[in-house]
């Protein structure tokens, strides 16, 4: 998503973490979403 592509173009930051949440539970695990978001935001949280 944030790369540059040949066919597209790179997404900022917030546009990626939109659509992980708007696809979570569908394209992207819900899990995985929480803690790829975290990582994004620079937050160190444990979601256990």
């Amino acid at each position: 998503m944030r790369s540059k592509k040949p066919y597209k173009d790179a997404i900022n930051k917030e546009e990626a973490i939109t659509q992980m949440v708007e696809n979570s539970g569908t394209r992207y695990d819900p899990d995985l979403v929480k803690i790829f978001i975290s990582i994004i935001k620079g937050k160190n949280n444990d979601t256990r």
